[in-house]
């Protein structure tokens, strides 16, 4: 794959994501409507959205105030990397407790979601 780094592989593949669940999408709507054309299926089920086109959405109900439902796009998704454990700590072992509080200390002070004292 040459130099590329890490991040920019993590973007690319969930774009690979996304544009399989388009085509998927956009297949089952064509065979959902067989009599209808290419734009008319574009109408009803693609959306744009801010800068994005071909959003598959939801339209609103007629009576409420809802907006409709967007697909959710997987490149949303935030790449968080993480730190690898020194191969030689061991949390059973006291010479490396202060280590082991550091990473604590880190990873509480970054603010992830999900993150425990064991961690």
């Amino acid at each position: 794959m040459g130099h590329v780094s890490s991040t920019q592989r993590g973007e690319s593949h969930f774009s690979l994501v996304d544009s399989h669940i388009w085509r998927l999408l956009w297949r089952w709507a064509l065979r959902r409507h067989p009599s209808k054309g290419a734009q008319w299926v574009k109408d009803r089920y693609f959306r744009s959205d801010g800068r994005r086109s071909w959003v598959f959405a939801t339209k609103g109900s007629a009576d409420s105030n809802t907006d409709g439902v967007r697909l959710f796009h997987s490149n949303m998704v935030a790449i968080t990397r993480h730190t690898k454990i020194r191969a030689q700590a061991n949390p059973f072992d006291s010479m490396w407790d202060a280590y082991f509080a550091r990473r604590r200390t880190a990873k509480r002070s970054a603010g992830l979601p999900g993150a425990t004292p064991w961690c």
